[in-house]
């Protein structure tokens, strides 16, 4: 790996390093669905099982990529909701940035999924209306693709945001850290009543609303940013991995505790340096700049052409194929939609009058 010295300041330039983790990102996701979850839509299909690692590890625990991404938002969101000015430019920013491309894939996979024989990836007409909110998951009705389940934490994480901003004006470095440890506090007592009850229906819906299964990643990505801006790590980035651990334990098992130290630590390696150069490298980038489509787009679009081709090809060259497909079909829509779109739509949202900024 190639680095160079502890960053002392955010670097106003593009920060490329994040495209990369991106990258990395969507790629683990991708693997784990088409070498694991597809399984259990198509069970006839060829195996993908590799015995050696990390191969094999990659397979079964490549959704870890989803917990990375939260890290990054943490970071990057903060980072944008400390460039505007109001808690309306925010909510702009992020609506014009997420819906257009999500509203284009959604339509894509709906489409295909009804054009396809395959029941299992097809929703009702209704359940689609629906799912164009992207609040699906909070309203209990199921999702067009499975992999869109994250974008309701997303919502949630942004729903703080916009709450600890309409309440303070700002967020300031203060804000953050009580906005952190509130939230992990919260995080750990919902975890807590989650073991205790084993689950039940209404610690399920307390842990979806409160996003507390991944507020230990959130916050670490917000802490991360004012690290990187200082030059020196936050202590409570400490706290927020002790915390993720243990909401993890207690969530799920102690494998995924395990594994949240490793990945938080990287991430946390990562933002600290001003130059991480395999990071840069220009096809990961490439990958990172259109993880977004790409991620709405992978999951059941990909099953499909790997359910039709393993069988004469074999798992893995399906496997290839379907991504370099998708992959391709992410770039047009990161090309024609993710930016054309949201620029306009971003445009048209902000001509619209601020009432927080018009009181006198």
């Amino acid at each position: 790996m190639t680095s160079s010295s502890t960053a002392t300041s955010v670097d106003r330039r593009r920060y490329i390093e994040l495209d990369g983790l991106r990258g990395i990102a969507v790629l683990a996701v991708v693997l784990c669905h088409y070498g694991n979850e597809l399984d259990r839509y198509f069970p006839g299909l060829p195996p993908a099982a590799v015995s050696g690692e990390p191969v094999g590890w990659l397979l079964r625990y490549g959704y870890f990529g989803v917990q990375l991404f939260f890290l990054l938002s943490g970071f990057v969101i903060l980072l944008t909701a400390r460039k505007v000015a109001t808690p309306r430019d925010f909510v702009v920013a992020r609506v014009s940035r997420l819906y257009p491309t999500y509203w284009a894939c959604l339509t894509v996979t709906a489409l295909v999924g009804w054009l396809s024989a395959q029941a299992v990836l097809q929703r009702l007409p209704l359940e689609v209306a629906l799912n164009y909110s992207m609040v699906q998951r909070l309203i209990r009705v199921e999702d067009v693709d499975a992999a869109y389940w994250s974008l309701s934490v997303e919502l949630i994480f942004y729903g703080i945001i916009w709450s600890v901003f309409m309440a303070r004006g700002a967020l300031r470095d203060k804000d953050v850290e009580r906005l952190v440890l509130v939230w992990l506090t919260v995080a750990l007592v919902v975890a807590s009543w989650y073991r205790v009850t084993d689950g039940s229906s209404i610690t399920l819906v307390v842990l979806l609303l409160t996003a507390s299964q991944y507020a230990g990643f959130f916050s670490a990505g917000m802490l991360l940013l004012l690290s990187r801006e200082r030059g020196r790590l936050h202590p409570l980035v400490a706290v927020c991995v002790l915390a993720q651990a243990v909401v993890s334990w207690l969530v799920v098992d102690a494998v995924e505790a395990t594994v949240v130290v490793p990945l938080m630590a990287f991430f946390a390696y990562v933002i600290m340096q001003s130059r991480v150069g395999w990071l840069r490298v220009p096809g990961l980038v490439f990958i990172g700049a259109i993880s977004y489509p790409l991620y709405l787009l992978h999951q059941n679009l990909g099953y499909l052409l790997i359910e039709a081709a393993a069988p004469s090809l074999g798992r893995w060259p399906a496997m290839l194929l379907g991504f370099a497909a998708l992959a391709g079909v992410a770039w047009v829509a990161h090309r024609t939609v993710e930016g054309p779109w949201s620029h306009a739509l971003r445009k048209r949202l902000s001509r619209q009058p601020d009432v927080r900024r018009a009181r006198p």
